[in-house]
């Protein structure tokens, strides 16, 4: 299991060359996995933001992801990447993932900085997540 923080900065490669690095993994919470890769341009004047789509995806590990050569979605922006979410519930600090098969298996969730130093941060199983049709990610706990 691997922290997805672990592959921020990473280099991205398509035909031997390093095409850009990641900037974030977008987390598909209804599959369970990593959807795709948020990345930014290395060559070049200006940097140019791209996504690579998990089918595009041939290899990752914490020394780079390996994509096959295809156009990809460019300026992305931020539609559908949100870090975290400002709730009374607290919102997800950080995402395991098995980078074999991009499946992702639990979230730690934060609640704010005292809480999360006086109690620790919660750890669920990735089962147990979802996401509500607003973007809210809910904790299914019984």
């Amino acid at each position: 299991m691997e922290a997805a923080s672990a592959f921020i900065g990473v280099n991205v490669y398509c035909g031997g060359k390093v095409i850009g690095r990641i900037t974030a993994l977008m987390i598909d919470f209804k599959q369970k996995e990593i959807g795709g890769l948020a990345c930014v341009s290395t060559n070049g004047l200006f940097r140019r933001r791209f996504f690579v789509k998990k089918e595009h995806i041939l290899h990752m590990d914490r020394h780079g992801a390996v994509v096959e050569k295809h156009p990809f979605a460019e300026e992305y922006g931020r539609i559908g990447a949100a870090k975290e979410a400002d709730f009374v519930f607290g919102g997800v600090g950080e995402a395991y993932f098995d980078p074999t098969t991009l499946k992702l298996q639990s979230v730690s969730i934060k609640r704010g900085l005292l809480d999360d130093l006086l109690y620790g941060r919660d750890i669920v199983d990735a089962d147990n997540v979802s996401l509500s049709d607003q973007g809210v990610v809910i904790i299914n706990r019984e």
